[in-house]
This record gives C-alpha cells, structure tokens and sequence, in this order.
C-alpha cells in the first residue's frame, strides 16, 4: 500500500512497495529548480546537479560510478523547472548500498575549485548542444515566449555567463537554503519492506539533514506574455511551437486536458499527425504536449516543416484548431481516448522507475502520491462537456505564445492562428 509519511524534520517519504518484482528505485527529490532562480544565477540548479557526482569526502567521481556499477546499478539525476532529483535503480539486495552514495553526494560532495572548473565545460558544451539542436532550441525560446525574463521563462541549463561565474561557495549557500529537510521528497518504489526502509531514510537521511527550514522560492504563476519569438538560423527545417495557458499539476482538470492534448497531437491517429502528414505531407514531426508546474501550466503544440511548406502547414494547424474549437470531438475519439489514456496508465504502472518517479513529483508539487485506481476512475469519468470546458479555456488564441527557428520566409505564424 503506497503511502506518505513525514519525518519529524520535515522531510516527506513516499513508499509504494511492489512484490511482483526484485527491483528497487529510490528518488531524492528536492523543491528548487530553474523556476526559483534569479537571472543572475539562472542554471545553477542544474550545475549543482552535475557537481554532487563530482566527488565526496569519501568517494572520488570515479569510485561513486563504479561502486555503482560494481552491483550492476544506475545512478542518475535530472533538473526540471520545479525540482532536482537524484536517483537510483537496483535489484533488491543492494538496496542500502544505494541509499548510502545518494546520502554521500547529496551531503558531502566537495565541490571542488578544480572538479567546478572542469565541470563548467562539460555544461558549456550541453548548452552549446541544445543551441545547436533546432528542436531545443525552439522549445526553450517558447518557455520564454510564454511566461518572459522569469524563472520559468529562462532555460533551464542557464547561460553560459552564469556557468563561468559560479564559485563553490554561490553553490553552497544556494544548496543551505534549499536542500533543507521540509524541501526534501524520497520517493521509494519496487521490492522492500517498509520498516527496513524507514531505518535506513532514518539513518542516511533524516539523522543527517540540520533541522531548520528551507527558504520557498516565489514561484511563477499565470504571467502570460503572448509574444512570438525568431531565432534566425541556417536549419533545413522551419521549427515552430505555439503555447497556451493551461492547468497546474494539481489541477482536476489535467485528466480531460491529457486527452485532449491525446486527440489533437499524441499518435499516428491524431487530428494533427494525420491532417499534417498523412493527408498533407507537409512535416515528419508534430505533436502536443502539456508542462504541468506546480503554480501553473503550459500546453504546447510543435512542428517542423520545410521553409515552402511551413506557411500551409500553421494554416492546416489552424484549420485542425478552429475545427476542434467549433465542433469538439466525437465520442469515437472520446472513447478511443479515455482508453489510450488507461493504457499508458497502467503500462507505466509496471515499472517501479515510473512509479518512483511519478510519486516524487506528485508529494513534492502537490503534498499526493499518484493514485493510480483514482486516475483511472477519473479518465473514466470523462465527459464531452468535460472536454469541451478545456478546449474552450486552453485554446484561446489571444492568450498564445510562439516561437521560431528557421531561416527567415516572412513567415508569421502567430496571426495566421490569430486571423
């Protein structure tokens, strides 16, 4: 039985044991990520995220991986724009080796003046990467479109100014005030028993963290700044996002929003795929997608498409939007939906990584583990007027935002949508 329990420091536990397998994925979760940052330091949480690997007290960069790979385990992390995770997947024996180095570099990593020098290069050349890759950059450029000069607006890697700035001692005075106790989520999914892992969450965790409160950064909320962004660049494809307002991840709405978003851009079946390519053959690429944050959301189309076929393919874009906004859609799509829906649910219920996963964010953003009986139940309850609530309140074109990385045609996208 999966539940959440809070540790007399603050620091929250989701357990969601699994008997069915000898796997074991623990995630440490904490509350800070692009979204808390200021301008002057936009992309330390990510750096903070590459350097706990760099070294310990105990361990040089090179023993934390291969004491990990020596027990045939994964360690990793990511940063998002609400949070920093480290995590781990093992067989259930080395269970407490795992929680032992994700306690050693959340705690006592160096951070060290010449590991942070190497370091800043290794960041430098991700973010000369995602500048190079049209795709990111786009999807960037539309965070900034959409919620402007704000953490949420700003990448997530940062720039490359702010990488070559950072100190060791601007990343431990970032780390005091937010890896604290009540900032903290582990999220443990797979085969354990309980106490046994209450013991060891006491011992490598809890016994360590210094009882004191993190400070709560001011998250964005429904800033929308409907603008539209080029990036003129030499690339072989036009590649265009457009963005909406939508839901906050602990919005109950975020079911129908999913099965929208499903109808409109989520499979070879869908409304844009088809119209786009299959009809069409105006791109290879297109989808939607929604970015559920903890104050807000973001639901987000893209495409890419030949310099002379990207104008015909925003107005077929707009012909797949005008149509869904003034007709909705059919119950064989309704129904078809909901089950594609259950699916993924439930296909992703079998892998103790996306349960671990999915528990982390949800006690995190939204103080809930992730019921997955109770989405199921809600995706049932779907409804045509359900859904058509959402296209009404997402969809709205004065509200969109857009961005644009391509060789320049003249092209505008936005007030084709708009028009």
């Amino acid at each position: 039985m999966k539940k959440i329990i809070t540790f007399p420091s603050g620091m929250r536990v989701a357990m969601h044991p699994m008997k069915y397998t000898r796997v074991v994925t623990i995630g440490v979760y904490v509350g800070v990520g692009s979204s808390c940052e200021t301008k002057d330091i936009n992309g330390i949480s990510h750096f903070i995220e590459h350097m706990v690997f760099k070294g310990t007290e105990r361990r040089s960069a090179f023993e934390i991986a291969d004491e990990m790979e020596s027990i045939g385990a994964q360690i990793n992390a990511f940063t998002s724009r609400d949070c920093t995770a480290f995590y781990t997947i093992s067989t259930d024996e080395h269970t407490e080796k795992c929680f032992d180095v994700l306690s050693d570099i959340f705690f006592h990593s160096k951070l060290s003046e010449d590991s942070m020098e190497n370091e800043k290069g290794v960041v430098i050349e991700e973010i000369n990467m995602c500048n190079d890759d049209p795709t990111d950059l786009c999807q960037d450029q539309l965070n900034l479109a959409h919620f402007g000069d704000t953490g949420l607006g700003r990448p997530i890697l940062g720039t490359i100014e702010n990488v070559r700035s950072f100190t060791p001692e601007k990343l431990r005075q970032y780390m005091s005030s937010y890896y604290c106790a009540d900032n903290v989520v582990i999220s443990v999914a797979g085969n354990f028993n309980e106490n046994a892992i209450l013991d060891l969450i006491n011992t490598y965790f809890e016994q360590v963290f210094v009882n004191k409160v993190a400070v709560r950064c001011e998250k964005t909320t429904k800033r929308i700044f409907r603008r539209q962004l080029k990036i003129l660049k030499p690339t072989e494809q036009i590649n265009i996002a457009f963005a909406f307002p939508s839901y906050k991840i602990s919005d109950k709405k975020i079911p129908q929003l999913y099965l929208l978003s499903n109808i409109l851009g989520g499979g070879m079946s869908s409304r844009l795929f088809q119209k786009l390519r299959e009809e069409n053959g105006l791109v290879y690429d297109v989808y939607a997608t929604d970015s559920e944050y903890k104050n807000t959301g973001m639901f987000m189309v893209y495409l890419a498409a030949k310099p002379e076929s990207a104008e015909k393919a925003v107005r077929v874009v707009k012909e797949v939007f005008d149509d869904i906004k003034s007709n909705l859609i059919t119950q064989q799509e309704l129904n078809k939906g909901k089950e594609q829906l259950k699916s993924s649910l439930v296909f992703g219920s079998e892998k103790a990584v996306s349960v671990m996963r999915s528990n982390g964010i949800q006690v995190l953003l939204a103080d809930r583990t992730f019921n997955m009986e109770k989405r199921l139940e809600e995706i049932e309850a779907i409804t045509m007027d359900g859904v058509a609530e959402v296209i009404g309140e997402v969809l709205n074109f004065a509200d969109m935002s857009c961005s644009y990385v391509g060789k320049e045609n003249g092209l505008d996208p936005i007030n084709i949508l708009r028009g």
